[in-house]
């Protein structure tokens, strides 16, 4: 080594080795500088595992997972939160039948509930947290009605664990319920959150009740009495299709208030047994996909695809009791809840008739829907011939489940619809829907018969997914969905001056006269002069005319002193009004389309037609823009998602 006169070793040394790094450094730059780094693919996987030494221990594999190579443990979840892109997340959990069914449960929540804990918070924040910081009182009320009805159901059901298969599953949700809650705690510890986010143990339930609780509001009468003036109702087209799978296309609407759009696409892979049992067999419904909300164990919309034994799709519709006695039928505190009770139907059935039954045991008086089962393979109890596709409806209403089967009727009209009305008769009856005194459920049925109308005639259009997707998408369907095209006049209770009125975004006009607090014996009446615009829209289709000609009617119909003021576009400072433009800030926030069992499309978000002036929802332009979203994007102008599951 040569030797700079006057520098020591030592110095020398040093020189020769910082040339050498740079050297090295240069090669590597060289050769390696084209190579970029692997991006993150915004997916992320984990895994449960469970000793009896050790417990229960999470997983997290983070992102750019090949889901194949992911340890099943008890359980595996592979998350994708893709709803700026798409409108929808998808999470997908798979357990393993040779653990305990209550390792599976618990070990499942704990997967979503540290995987989705962002989208847990956030929904809470829309649903629960901000909608009670005006409503203390009824919310304690909630809180406390849901905490008896889960002690006494969870003893019952702990009791009852290894002999019957329906405590078992009840159960079952209850378990993977705790073990959510204790998963959301853990993904919060781990954001190095957990000092600012909390979340009370109850409401993880509470997020699990959606369908109970606006029965019991309604039970319970918290609020004035605000009938929309397009009453709240999902929709179900169902079509007899014989040249394709499974011989049928299904539609499902889902309603909902605008708040509650963060939605997720659920696949559970779940090896449950019959019971807790040693030996005991294994469900006939294993896999079940739906669409569903954060935190919630179920639908909550009511839509699922259920693979096992039988292949099942099951579609719900709400139904609303008119009759308030009915609620002394039932004792809330120490019935099911319908979330259980529809899961337990889920996975312990084969076909409609067993469905209904497992539905009806139990039963709250609360989540009162129109169902539709929809089986494969079932054997006619009067022909004894067995039918490749056959049509259970189920109905229910506080004190009475009613289920028949009706696939002679899908045969021979091709189609099967409901739009929030009740089918059966009876239900009708004691519902309150055949009173001449119930004005509010004689408005409901008025308002609801036409847009049933609509998809009536269109069913001979329907051929395929696009066909159906085309009619649920028609410029009167649309405007049945989005309660944001209405305006709203009203008056207050005395009638002796206006309340500040609520205008909506795109021209289309109803008016209401608003009673309050008052309640006479028909209750709220709807004088067919109070209403235009909008059922000028479907008279319009009696004259065959172009939608977008009815669409310039009903612009004409409107007086100039309700148009459409961009100076007015902030919420009104009125309490009571205020309150209004929330109740119909509520419609149609979603489109399922199915093709057989196998797999569906879905759409997030309000319906939309620009063809037919109806642009896309969007919060910065609403009037609503200050009602909380947290979470939420901005614009709902999405397409046709079909989720792809990777196990």
């Amino acid at each position: 080594m040569l030797k700079v006169v006057g520098a020591s070793w030592e110095k020398t040394r040093l020189t020769t080795i910082m040339l050498i790094a740079v050297l090295i450094i240069a090669i590597f730059a060289i050769f390696f500088y084209e190579v970029p780094l692997q991006e993150n693919d915004g997916h992320y996987s984990a895994s449960v595992l469970w000793s009896e030494k050790l417990g229960f221990r999470e997983i997290y594999w983070g992102q750019n997972n090949d889901p194949k190579t992911v340890n099943p443990g008890v359980a595996r979840a592979y998350y994708k939160p893709d709803m700026a892109s798409t409108g929808w997340s998808t999470i997908e959990i798979q357990t393993q039948p040779s653990y305990p069914d209550w390792i599976q449960a618990y070990a499942a929540g704990l997967l979503e509930g540290s995987l989705c804990w962002q989208l847990i918070y956030w929904h809470w924040q829309n649903t629960i947290n901000v909608p009670c910081q005006n409503r203390e009182q009824f919310c304690d009320k909630i809180r406390k009605q849901l905490q008896d009805n889960s002690d006494n159901i969870r003893k019952v059901a702990a009791e009852n664990d290894n002999i019957s298969p329906y405590w078992h599953q009840v159960n079952l949700f209850y378990t993977q319920l705790d073990g959510l809650e204790a998963g959301w705690r853990n993904g919060v510890i781990r954001s190095r959150k957990s000092k600012i986010l909390k979340i009370p143990k109850i409401d993880f339930l509470w997020m699990n009740s959606g369908s109970d609780l606006k029965d019991l509001e309604q039970h319970y009468n918290s609020s004035r009495y605000l009938e929309r003036t397009k009453p709240l109702a999902s929709i179900t087209v169902l079509k007899y299709s014989p040249n394709v799978p499974d011989q049928f296309l299904l539609a499902h609407e889902a309603a909902g208030f605008y708040n509650e759009m963060l939605r997720l696409h659920k696949r559970y892979d779940f090896g449950y047994h019959m019971t807790s049992s040693k030996n005991s067999p294994l469900t006939p419904g294993q896999e079940m996909v739906f669409t569903s909300y954060p935190a919630a164990l179920y639908s909550q919309d009511d839509f699922y695809q259920i693979k096992g034994e039988k292949m099942m799709t099951v579609a719900g519709v709400g139904i609303t009791n008119f009759n308030r006695t009915l609620w002394n039928e039932t004792y809330f505190p120490k019935k099911v809840i319908m979330a259980p009770r529809v899961l337990a139907a889920n996975r312990l059935s084969k076909n409609g008739k067993e469905w209904g039954k497992i539905l009806a045991l139990k039963q709250s008086g609360t989540g009162n829907k129109h169902w539709l089962v929809i089986s494969g393979s079932d054997k006619n109890e009067r022909t004894g011939i067995t039918e490749p596709i056959a049509l259970w409806v189920v109905e229910q209403i506080p004190g009475l489940t009613i289920f028949k089967n009706q696939t002679n009727t899908l045969r021979s009209k091709g189609y099967w619809i409901n739009v929030g009305i009740p089918y059966y008769d009876e239900i009708l009856q004691m519902a309150g829907y055949r009173s001449e005194k119930n004005g509010e459920a004689i408005y409901r049925m008025e308002f609801l018969t036409p847009v049933q109308n609509v998809l009536i005639q269109g069913s001979p259009n329907v051929k395929d997914t696009g066909t159906l997707t085309d009619l649920m998408r028609s410029p009167e369907i649309t405007a049945a969905g989005r309660s944001d095209v209405v305006i709203v006049n009203v008056t207050n209770e005395n009638g002796d001056g206006d309340i500040p009125k609520v205008v909506g975004d795109n021209g289309f006009s109803v008016h209401y006269t608003y009673h309050g607090s008052h309640h006479n014996e028909k209750g709220a009446t709807h004088p067919s002069n109070q209403i235009n615009g909008f059922h000028d829209y479907f008279k319009g289709m009696i004259d065959n005319k172009n939608p977008k000609d009815r669409v310039r009617d009903m612009d004409n119909n409107i007086g100039n002193n309700i148009k459409w003021n961009n100076k007015e576009a902030v919420l009104p400072p009125d309490d009571m009004t205020r309150e209004l433009s929330v109740t119909e800030y509520a419609g149609i926030i979603d489109l399922k389309v199915a093709e057989g069992h196998d797999w569906y499309n879905g759409i997030a978000g309000p319906p939309y037609n620009p063809s037919y002036r109806v642009e896309p929802f969007s919060w910065s332009n609403s009037l609503l823009r200050k009602v909380p979203h947290y979470g939420q994007v901005d614009l709902w102008a999405f397409h046709p998602v079909r989720p792809i599951w990777v196990w």
